[in-house]
């Protein structure tokens, strides 16, 4: 692999959580190109996807979104920022980079065969990473959670390139695969000029909108929103007298998931006082609202901002966060799902 100095592929990623019924497909083109053999973990790229493109010269990585035609650029980038695009996931770089120590790491169990892939010759490779988890630069990190994880590779007999790269529990039908096809194994060299960000002056710089989060004892606005998985809607108003625990979330979001355990729990703590839990989520679809419950379980009432006008409003721009309102609708909370934190909120008042 060391003796490629550029190459032109098509990338595809496959998200695939049963568990949590979350798929989803993401497909770019890569130019990359490796101009120090001396140092293989230096890379220069250009990615290309539906409505962005995405560099790194060396010195500047930037993203350029081709939708609303914005530009966020970051100088001299650590290596967390260079490969952040998700198209990195599990990738032809995670397999370069990372090959060398997979080789020399008598700890991971390894396993070579010959196997047919769409009805071509390959070679199969298993490597066994037990309790960690792989980087997009190859490196192992150890996990918390007790688990057994797969890498597995398909390679190419002729050129031993991969073709396939697939992460994987084992025991679970959960897993993450990409496809790569090779355009061009020269590459499909980039305009000289498209590496730099003064190319780019029909962009203008992205700005992050800074909400304005509801402060202590500010009344909250009301609103009124449908339920998400059933006929109906709620309001603020009908909480007037009670206690309520909003959780602005979204699916995709492990903290989301644990805190449905946790609210669950506190749920079963509050039985029969005068207090509610109300789950809003803003940015996921219908479907997938009802995939959440579906597979999580929350046994409190979950409701759909669905133009996200009331998440705005409170000021919400990461999750989960959790405002606590009093019995007249005003702000006794603002900040995490931290349980102990919430209850001490809570405590001598119901």
């Amino acid at each position: 692999m060391n003796k490629q100095s550029e190459l032109h592929i098509k990338s595809t990623l496959y998200l695939h959580y049963e568990s949590e019924e979350m798929y989803d497909t993401i497909s770019n083109q890569l130019y990359l190109s490796f101009p120090d053999k001396r140092d293989y973990r230096y890379i220069l790229y250009q990615g290309e996807g539906k409505n962005s493109r995405f560099i790194y010269n060396g010195s500047e990585n930037f993203f350029l979104d081709l939708a609303d035609s914005t530009i966020q650029v970051t100088k001299h980038p650590k290596e967390e920022d260079i490969y952040s695009n998700t198209t990195f996931n599990i990738s032809y770089v995670t397999w370069r980079l990372g090959l060398s120590s997979f080789k020399s790491n008598k700890d991971i169990g390894k396993k070579i065969s010959q196997e047919t892939l769409n009805g071509k010759k390959v070679y199969k490779v298993e490597l066994n990473i037990g309790q960690n988890f792989l980087s997009k630069t190859g490196v192992l990190n150890p996990m918390k959670l007790k688990a057994e994880n797969l890498l597995i590779v398909y390679l190419d007999q002729k050129t031993l390139l991969p073709l396939e790269l697939i992460s994987q529990r084992v025991g679970s039908k959960d897993f993450v695969k990409t496809k790569i096809e090779y355009l061009s194994l020269k590459g499909k060299r980039p305009h000289e000029t498209s590496w730099f960000t003064s190319t780019y002056s029909g962009f203008k710089p992205y700005k992050k909108i800074s909400l304005a989060q509801l402060a202590l004892n500010q009344e909250a606005p009301a609103w009124s929103m449908n339920l998400a998985n059933q006929n109906g809607s709620r309001s603020l108003e009908e909480y007037k007298g009670k206690y309520l625990i909003l959780e602005f979330y979204i699916k995709n979001c492990g903290y989301c998931v644990e805190g449905v355990k946790k609210l669950n729990t506190l749920q079963e703590k509050l039985a029969g006082k005068n207090v509610a839990i109300l789950g809003i989520n803003s940015q996921d679809s219908q479907s997938d609202l009802h995939s959440f419950i579906k597979t999580q379980k929350p046994e409190y009432d979950i409701v759909w901002d669905k133009d996200g006008s009331v998440s705005k409003a409170y000021g919400v721009d990461g999750v989960p966060h959790v405002f606590i309102l009093d019995q007249e609708g005003k702000v006794i909370y603002n900040g995490g799902l931290d349980q102990d934190k919430i209850w001490s909120v809570l405590d001598g008042k119901i």
